[in-house]
């Protein structure tokens, strides 16, 4: 299962999380920041 709208990407100021055509978001640690705003944002801990 995979979020339509993912409030983690939504939540994150650098765009680290990004929700690829295909589906999955996935996490780029190069343009993280650490904030975790992204985890906080998560209904699904």
């Amino acid at each position: 299962m995979h979020c339509n709208e993912p409030a983690c990407a939504a939540a994150c100021l650098t765009q680290a999380m990004h929700k690829t055509k295909e589906g999955p978001v996935i996490w780029r640690g190069d343009k993280c920041m650490g904030c975790r705003y992204c985890m906080v944002s998560c209904p699904f801990n």
